[in-house]
């Protein structure tokens, strides 16, 4: 059934896994919630497929965690990179170097200048 909504290679069998992982409860998410950061990411990183963008992605978007942040998205990078630093793009790290700066609301800053991008704000200047 899977495969024949176009999940390609190992994806059906991630899917499955995931699911039996939470029905056997290692992904409840009022646990996830209450989990410091690390620990929601690792908990759910522990199962094969899920890597730190799937976790942080399902922390924020699914779970309401605001200070879980996918700084490995290209996305992501880009639209800090424009917005804070007047590049093209940055890597992971110094997207997660930057989001210290706004914690604990991180996601949330990136949505805004998600916003901003879409809205073709110019980027801001220093003067």
């Amino acid at each position: 059934t899977l495969r024949n909504m176009q999940f390609s290679g190992r994806k059906p069998q991630y899917v499955i896994g995931v699911a039996r992982a939470a029905a056997d409860g290692l992904l409840d998410a009022d646990e996830l919630r209450r989990l410091p950061l690390e620990k929601a990411i690792a908990r759910q990183v522990s199962i094969r497929g899920v890597g730190r963008w799937t976790a942080e992605q399902v922390l924020f978007r699914a779970l309401g965690r605001v200070e879980a942040i996918p700084a490995g998205d290209l996305g992501v990078q880009k639209v800090v990179a424009r917005y804070c630093f007047g590049k093209e793009k940055v890597d992971e790290d110094r997207v997660r170097r930057r989001a210290r700066r706004w914690a604990p609301w991180g996601a949330l800053a990136v949505t805004y200048l998600f916003a901003a991008w879409c809205a073709d704000m110019p980027p801001a200047t220093e003067d």
